[in-house]
């Protein structure tokens, strides 16, 4: 199984918790052991919301309502883990992002101010954004 960057996923066993969408930012094939993913979340009223990234209907089949990317909330974590998330089927793959939405994903974490400085080191140490 081999991981890219604009792939997405959900957590299938999240219970009572809405499952969130997940995108992978970074080039696993480039650093397996930092690849750094964010989910997007609902964008409710009266919840404090980044508006680096606001995703709407049609940005992603998954996407039914106004969501935001949770930047506060990326992660980095190794290849390996998300594979054996994969393999235990307690991840799942959704249709991949367009080129046109991730760079929409990773403009917004280099935007926002939520945004760790180390996932934005990691973006321009591949060269996936300026």
């Amino acid at each position: 199984m081999e991981l890219r960057a604009g792939d997405v996923f959900i957590n299938s066993r999240s219970g009572s918790i809405p499952s969130h969408l997940w995108f992978i930012l970074s080039d696993p094939g480039e650093d397996p052991e930092h690849v750094l993913i964010v989910n997007a979340t609902s964008a409710f009223q009266g919840r404090d919301v980044d508006s680096s990234c606001i995703l709407k209907p049609g940005d992603h089949p998954f996407i039914r309502h106004e969501s935001y990317i949770f930047y506060d909330g990326a992660r980095q974590t190794a290849a390996r883990k998300l594979k054996e998330g994969f393999e235990t089927e307690i991840l799942r793959f959704q249709e991949s992002a367009s080129d046109q939405l991730l760079l929409r994903v990773r403009t917004g974490l280099m935007q926002s101010p939520h945004a760790e400085e180390r996932h934005k080191a990691l973006l321009r140490t591949q060269g996936l954004v300026p």
